[in-house]
């Protein structure tokens, strides 16, 4: 049968001559990475009150997800005061017996804290980082919040334990920003930690409690 008496064939033949005189189209382009997008500041919690008893703060640890919280202290009779130790000039309230007292915790980290009147009776709030994530893959930049503000005089330092290590190493220093950058080289998990430091008098928090990210 020729293509002449055929319209049938003789349309596929001129398509299929066509699809090979055109050439391969050329495939785009590789895009780039987008860039990691800042996470919304995270809201402050409202925490329940720690009580000052007759030789105990209730509950002695108290821990908050959320630098920029304020924790308040209410008396039960007791005379007692909420004083730092270490010497940070952060909680100082008045020696009494009854009434409250708060704190705004801006930035995070591990605050200790004691009584005037009975230097045993003992107390610690823990400030984690915000927004750290859970899981995260190599060579992609995280971005979380390790304060709600910064104060002038006062920075924070992060340290990080990277996947096969024992020892933690500084991931950033002197930080004065709220939010932080951090991207994994490597595949594992990875704990983050954070305090705040006064340049000062050169005297610095605890450590926050450590938060996990896990890389694949």
């Amino acid at each position: 049968m020729s293509l002449t008496r055929t319209p049938g064939l003789r349309a596929a033949a001129a398509i299929a001559i066509g699809l090979i005189a055109v050439p391969a189209a050329v495939a785009a382009p590789a895009r780039s990475p987008a860039a990691a997008v800042q996470p919304p500041p995270c809201v402050p919690q409202v925490v329940p009150t720690v009580l000052v008893m007759g030789g105990a703060f209730s509950p002695a640890t108290r821990t908050t997800s959320t630098p920029g919280t304020t924790v308040h202290w209410q008396w039960n009779g007791a005379s007692a005061s909420v004083t730092s130790t270490g010497g940070l000039p952060l909680m100082r309230s008045q020696v009494k017996s009854s009434g409250t007292y708060s704190f705004t915790f801006w930035s995070a980290g591990s605050f200790p804290y004691h009584s005037t009147v009975n230097t045993s009776q003992k107390g610690v709030v823990q400030v984690r980082m915000c927004n750290v994530p859970k899981t995260a893959h190599v060579n992609t930049r995280t971005e979380f919040q390790v304060a709600s503000a910064h104060k002038r005089g006062w920075v924070a330092d992060i340290e990080v334990l990277r996947p096969g290590t024992s020892k933690w190493a500084w991931l950033k220093t002197d930080a004065t920003t709220t939010f932080v950058t951090f991207t994994p080289a490597r595949t594992g998990t990875y704990q983050l930690r954070a305090r705040l430091r006064d340049k000062a008098l050169k005297k610095s928090s605890a450590f926050s409690p450590a938060s996990t990210l896990r890389v694949s």
